[in-house]
């Protein structure tokens, strides 16, 4: 199975995890940029990758973008018929 997220990122799945994979800017090839054993990991480093990106300064910008990346996650699962407990 494979997941597209964005035009950088996917996530497929192997016999064990899941893996991030990362679009590189020049060409077709993608880097895997880590191993998760569970969604749930998956999407917590997804989570605190947007944090730290953002440089959200507030508490109000923290809840509004981990809402914004959930629900970009959410519509991308649902789209492959995938659910989560959220």
């Amino acid at each position: 199975m494979k997941i597209v997220l964005d035009e950088k990122y996917s996530v497929s799945t192997d016999e064990y995890n899941y893996i991030l994979h990362s679009k590189r800017m020049k060409g077709n090839k993608q880097d895997n940029l880590g191993y998760f054993p569970n969604l749930d990991t998956l999407i917590h480093y997804l989570l605190n990758h947007a944090i730290l990106v953002s440089k959200a300064e507030s508490f109000m910008e923290i809840k509004q973008l981990v809402e914004k990346v959930r629900d970009e996650i959410v519509s991308s699962l649902d789209k492959h018929s995938i659910r989560l407990n959220v």
